[in-house]
């Protein structure tokens, strides 16, 4: 992405930042890594979940999580 960000000339305009949450999903580091890099000015937040349990940890990330940032 940012290689792409680069050639277009839109390196500045783009701020992402990622985790993972391994072995398991936690809200209270999910929610404090969010806010951390919402300070940095990013734009952007990509979570990896892992596969086991995978659609539980993104129903409750969905529910307990994203409305905070609405």
């Amino acid at each position: 992405m940012s290689q792409e960000a680069k050639q277009h000339n839109r390196a500045s305009k783009v701020s992402f930042a990622d985790t993972d949450f391994s072995p398991k999903y936690d809200e209270k580091a999910c929610t404090t890594r969010i806010k951390e890099a919402e300070e940095r000015g990013c734009h952007y937040f990509v979570i990896g979940f892992r596969q086991n349990n995978c659609l539980d940890s993104m129903q409750q990330f969905a529910r307990d999580i994203i409305p905070s940032f609405g």
